[in-house]
């Protein structure tokens, strides 16, 4: 289908933790909707968390409320995955996390289409792309590589940072 066509949906399927809460209001299922689940697929990228989280009380907790809670009380640190976030790609999260906010909004007409938020995901990568710099690791692999073969080989710099197509780099890697 293409950007431009429409969709009939018939049965909604979903787990709790992404289905869009204005769904559970009007069993109604919009373009939006998809929006706001994809919302939930970023915070989980940037905090590790699972959708559904348990309480220390023995209930359960939406990912997408804590989230909210947490950005909206300027303590977005404190749910940020720590194995992935320094100081160099904080930036980056905070971006990712901006957008998250938008697509999780409870009014489904306030949130962003997809394309909007792919746009948007872009203009991030981009960001980084042209900001950062290439890891010294690799030109020193490049330079051990080019040293132990027989025949003269010429490798770009960045030839091991090119070896994936973006389909498959994660949406935010950490850099060492």
């Amino acid at each position: 289908i293409t950007i431009e066509q429409t969709h009939v949906t018939t049965c909604v399927q979903g787990t709790y933790g992404y289905l869009d809460p204005e769904y559970f209001q009007s069993n109604q299922f919009t373009e939006k909707s998809d929006v706001y689940s994809f919302g939930v697929v970023l915070v989980e990228l940037i905090t590790g968390r699972k959708p559904i989280c348990p309480t220390k009380t023995g209930g359960w907790i939406s990912l997408a409320s804590e989230f909210l809670f947490h950005i909206e009380g300027s303590s977005l640190d404190d749910i940020l995955d720590t194995r992935l976030v320094n100081e160099e790609n904080k930036g980056e999260f905070m971006a990712v996390a901006k957008l998250a906010r938008q697509c999780l909004k409870m009014n489904g007409r306030r949130r962003p289409t997809m394309k909007e938020v792919a746009m948007e995901l872009e203009g991030i990568r981009s960001h980084h792309v042209k900001n950062s710099t290439q890891p010294t690791y690799i030109a020193e692999t490049n330079e051990v590589v080019r040293s132990r073969l027989d025949v003269s080989i010429s490798f770009p710099d960045n030839s091991i940072a090119n070896c994936f197509s973006i389909d498959v780099e994660p949406l935010i890697a950490n850099s060492f």
